[in-house]
């Protein structure tokens, strides 16, 4: 089967199937979520007077995140995933990054910031991301090609930038600084309940944690 590259090609074939439309939904909520983040980041570094701080601030959340993503891609990815199945594996990082924002909104520190932000991005480089992979297993190979590729730039920078003019739009619609976190919240539990749903049409076909 030729794999068809064409926009609106792939469009409709995502649009069609149930299966590849939760998946990009899925995706959208990711980014729409990391820019709402991304934003509170902003929000806080803004307040690091130094460039020198504010530096060394960005480069210690970098390896943090580094460091924890390989400690969990070594010990822990493989033996989760087979553990508590491909469902409740993707909804893990969505209720990190539910109960982040709450964090942030109650306690909006540069400590609490590095925490968030660390956990999120180590669990969904070492459990999300790969998992999300095995949702494509058993389709179409135009499906693991094409539509894969679509969901995963197309829909990625759309959800980025429609979070993005959330954000331009917030002070022209009076919505509070609180607004666009609570609803990424309640986008977060959304989220996570579309993972479990894709995990119960996903089987783990190889055990990972040899």
């Amino acid at each position: 089967e030729a794999v068809d590259l064409g926009l609106i090609a792939c469009v409709r074939r995502i649009w069609n199937s149930p299966r590849l439309r939760t998946i990009a939904i899925y995706v959208a909520c990711f980014t729409l979520t990391s820019t709402v983040l991304y934003f509170e980041q902003a929000r806080i570094f803004a307040g690091i007077v130094s460039d020198a701080e504010r530096t060394a601030a960005f480069a210690r959340l970098d390896l943090f995140a580094n460091i924890a993503t390989i400690v969990l891609q070594v010990c822990a990815s493989g033996r989760v995933v087979t553990r508590l199945g491909v469902g409740k594996t993707l909804a893990i990082t969505p209720l990190i990054t539910a109960a982040g924002l709450a964090a942030l909104m109650l306690q909006p520190t540069l400590a609490v910031l590095m925490i968030v932000q660390v956990t999120r991005r180590s669990v969904h480089f070492a459990l999300d991301r790969p998992t999300r992979e095995l949702l494509y297993v058993g389709l179409p190979r135009i499906d693991r090609f094409a539509s894969k590729g679509f969901i995963d730039t197309f829909v990625y920078r759309m959800g980025d930038a429609l979070a993005a003019g959330a954000y331009g739009l917030a002070p022209v619609a009076g919505i509070l600084g609180a607004g666009l976190p609570i609803a990424a919240i309640g986008l977060s539990v959304v989220w996570a309940r579309l993972g479990m749903g894709l995990g119960q049409g996903t089987r783990i076909t190889t055990r990972c944690d040899s």
